[in-house]
């Protein structure tokens, strides 16, 4: 696939749903459990903001054990990893860099309903609250603007 992105640059952006569900999942060190949920997750069918996210949710599903293992030595931090993400996306028109980011923190809305408070019923808890802000705030998305998943 010819995406216009060096080798290095898509896999950075391969690696953004990977540091977002890692932030999401608050975990430093992702067991099989954690990898096995984020492969369903890049597996399921969902309907993305653009042509980008479903070409790096496509490439993560297709080839995920190669690409775990290359997040795994890949040495950045989740804000780090991110921010270079952001860096790319530069380079994209605007509507297509906010809608993959967005993406992304839909993505770890869903990540936080399903592990945290959200699935209890409990609503939206100030853990979240602090996780999307984060993101949005790495991601450089305006935390207002943001409406969460179609």
């Amino acid at each position: 696939m010819d995406t216009g992105y060096s080798e290095h640059e898509w896999a950075t952006l391969l690696f953004a749903p990977l540091w977002v569900f890692q932030a999401a999942a608050a975990r430093d060190e992702m067991d099989e459990q954690d990898w096995e949920a984020l492969a369903q997750a890049c597996r399921a069918a969902r309907a993305y903001r653009n042509a980008l996210s479903e070409d790096v949710f496509a490439e993560l599903a297709a080839h995920f054990a190669e690409l775990r293992a290359g997040f795994e030595r890949d040495e950045a931090d989740v804000s780090d990893g991110l921010a270079e993400v952001v860096a790319l996306l530069k380079g994209e028109d605007e509507t297509t860099a906010w809608g993959f980011k967005a993406d992304m923190v839909a993505m770890a809305m869903q990540v936080a309903r399903t592990l945290g408070g959200w699935l209890r019923g409990a609503g939206v808890g100030s853990e979240e609250k602090q996780l999307i802000g984060h993101l949005c705030s790495v991601l450089d998305i305006d935390e207002r603007e943001f409406r969460g998943p179609r």
